[in-house]
């Protein structure tokens, strides 16, 4: 189970979010995250293996998209799109295999560039997205 990626990018969906990337690029980050085999990229790192090692490509998500997009619960089409913008963006790293599916992983050095260094800018950033949404709230209650 990839708890350390999913966690991060639990952290950094509302600096996305509020950069204007949708819910369904959030979920291919999450989707691709949680199939990340960290466990055994935790092993190979303890027994010092090299990282151009082919063990290595073992530890990246190797579901298609179809089957991301089940996890996820969206529909292949926009798991597709949001995959396309995030590799574009740089987000996910992909390998690919020719017919087979690609290999795909969170790009988790840049994800890490994305959060705030301290709690309490992490706080802030919080009551800040929270004040955001607590005024669009009562401006769409006064429209109808």
């Amino acid at each position: 189970m990839a708890i350390n990626h999913t966690i991060l990018v639990t952290n950094v969906a509302p600096i996305l979010h509020r950069r204007g990337y949708s819910i369904y690029d959030l979920a291919a980050l999450y989707a691709v995250a949680n199939r990340e085999n960290q466990q055994l990229a935790k092993k190979l790192e303890e027994k010092k293996v090299l990282q151009d090692n082919d063990a290595w490509l073992m530890t990246w998500c190797r579901a298609g998209v179809p089957r991301l997009a089940f996890d996820r619960g969206i529909s292949v089409r926009e798991m597709n799109r949001a995959i396309k913008k995030l590799v574009l963006v740089d987000l996910i790293e992909v390998r690919r295999r020719g017919s087979l599916a690609s290999l795909r992983r969170v790009n988790t050095e840049a994800l890490k560039l994305l959060l705030p260094e301290t709690k309490e800018e992490r706080k802030n950033l919080m009551d800040g997205l929270f004040d955001e949404w607590r005024a669009k709230s009562k401006m769409m209650k006064i429209r109808t």
